[in-house]
């Protein structure tokens, strides 16, 4: 037999016994598998920490440690996600965080003294290609404890964004350069240690993003805990199950406003890497549960881990996430996200207050007037952009080097906020579907393919999605457009006329 301490964490047992993750993905643990979540919430996790975040019953997972010959030694220590937010830097604390601090002041000092930043940031790549995300991340936060300048935080973060962005396309893939660095004054920033105060602060401002955020987990949890007063006398309603389907419209929000503006502008990784996965996980098993007539004992047992899940990812979003955003969001961004986010429906019966400054921000500058000229005649700017918003279809153009750079205007089913405009498209897509947008530009962009379709379900919408591969008058590669459509319509139209 051979015995396990169970106050080792879940990333360290893992290690010392390989057997043991098929073991525990066996009985319900999902992240053990998953190399980026073992690295992150592995290391702050042990065995019963894990259970309880994944809603397994410990006992059972004692038992079939028992049954492939593991002896279990020690306490039973309950997970409670910490109070403070710089969770990763916490726990990994050591030789591999303090090297990292010192390699990334030795590129800053590179880039100031003016070397070039491509040849930065190829050294940059190769210096930390196999270091993990959660080292990183901890780095940076101990970067900014040494109150570094925010102008130097900010070139940090583009490094590892570009070091992100290399490796979701694979080798020998073209990343945007970093731009030359400019002399800027440090600007003011809300220390982290104040982070649950600023925050605070932020949520009782009349129409705030965050006030809004905050008020739909509140509505939330008062759903919660009806349905599990239910779900305990084993009789479920659908009527009130329903009203848990928004779960899916504050998760998108936070994963088209939040995640991406964490990473891309600021090299935040934890919350885009763990929560985002978490959140997509709900997401499918509430689909799932949302889609039974009648609930037995097993999918009751189901629908209360469910629920479980969900409280916690409250508790992580008001502890953690809406902190982090908070001492690192500025004026301008918090504006853009008021903006971006009228464009979603209503959640959780909460209607968004109208917030005085988010109003009177402009996100974008207006357009020049003037004549657009181009092959087939001309357009004047309002009418390019009167023209391409009537198309009944959603456009989005992505360039060469992957970054977003232009939507067309209107409601859509596939939301496109304007703050992700400038930043790399994988920045606006889940971990989970990385891999796969990396695919299909690396295929465009080598001439494997030049289309891409997809159909798919949105309510009680069909609709098609197509890639295509924008190339120039030699065939060379210039973006990928990205077209949307509602075929709602011409399916009713073949199926009456049959």
């Amino acid at each position: 037999m051979v015995t396990i301490e169970l106050a080792e964490s879940l990333y360290d047992l893992a290690g010392q016994y390989p057997a043991l993750a098929d073991i525990l993905t066996a009985v319900g643990f999902r992240y053990i598998q998953n190399k980026r979540m073992l690295n992150t919430l592995g290391r702050i996790l042990t065995i019963s920490g894990g259970a309880l975040v994944c809603g397994i019953d410990v006992v059972a997972v004692i038992a079939a440690l028992h049954q492939h010959g593991f002896e279990i030694s020690g306490k039973m220590q309950a997970y409670a996600p910490p109070a403070q937010g710089d969770t990763a830097a916490q726990a990994l604390q050591g030789a591999e965080v303090e090297k990292s601090v010192k390699l990334f002041k030795a590129f800053l000092s590179r880039l100031h003294s003016g070397e070039a930043p491509e040849l930065v940031q190829a050294d940059f790549a190769d210096s930390f290609a196999d270091v993990e995300d959660s080292i990183l991340y901890a780095a940076e936060r101990e970067i900014i404890r040494d109150d570094t300048p925010i102008s130097d935080v900010k070139i940090i973060s583009e490094l590892q964004v570009a070091l992100y962005s290399s490796n979701a396309q694979g080798s020998g893939q073209d990343v945007a350069p970093l731009a030359a660095v400019a002399p800027e004054p440090p600007a003011p920033q809300v220390p982290y240690s104040e982070k649950m105060s600023a925050a605070a602060e932020l949520i009782e401002i009349e129409g705030h993003p965050l006030q809004t955020f905050t008020k739909e987990n509140e509505a939330l949890a008062i759903i919660i805990k009806a349905v599990q007063k239910q779900v305990q006398r084993g009789k479920v309603l659908f009527e009130l199950t329903k009203k848990l389907s928004d779960i899916a419209l504050h998760y998108s929000k936070k994963g088209d406003l939040l995640y991406p503006l964490l990473r891309e502008n600021y090299g935040i990784l934890g919350p885009s890497e763990v929560m985002w996965t978490n959140d997509d996980e709900i997401r499918v098993e509430l689909r799932a549960l949302l889609s039974v007539s009648s609930y037995s004992e097993e999918e009751l047992a189901r629908m209360e881990a469910l629920l479980k899940r969900v409280q916690d990812m409250i508790y992580q979003e008001t502890n953690i996430l809406f902190p982090i955003c908070a001492v690192n969001f500025t004026q301008s961004e918090w504006c853009g996200i008021y903006q971006d986010a009228k464009d979603y429906d209503i959640c959780f019966g909460v209607v968004p207050r109208e917030w005085q400054k988010g109003e009177s921000y402009y996100l974008h500058h207006k357009a020049p007037m003037g004549d657009i000229r181009i092959g087939g005649g001309s357009f004047t700017v309002e009418q390019l952009s009167a023209v391409l918003n009537t198309l009944p279809v959603e456009i989005t153009f992505v360039d060469n080097a992957d970054i977003n750079r232009y939507f067309n205007e209107g409601h859509k089913i596939f939301k496109r906020p304007k703050m992700a405009l400038g930043r790399s498209v994988f920045s606006c897509h889940p971990p989970r579907l990385e891999k796969a947008v990396a695919q299909v530009l690396s295929d465009f962009r080598s001439g494997k393919r030049d289309v891409v379709t997809q159909w798919s379900r949105q309510g009680d919408k069909t609709i098609r999605v197509r890639y295509l591969a924008v190339r120039g008058s030699h065939g060379e590669y210039l973006g990928t457009l990205e077209l949307v459509e509602d075929m709602e319509e011409a399916k009713h139209f073949f199926c009456d006329e049959k």
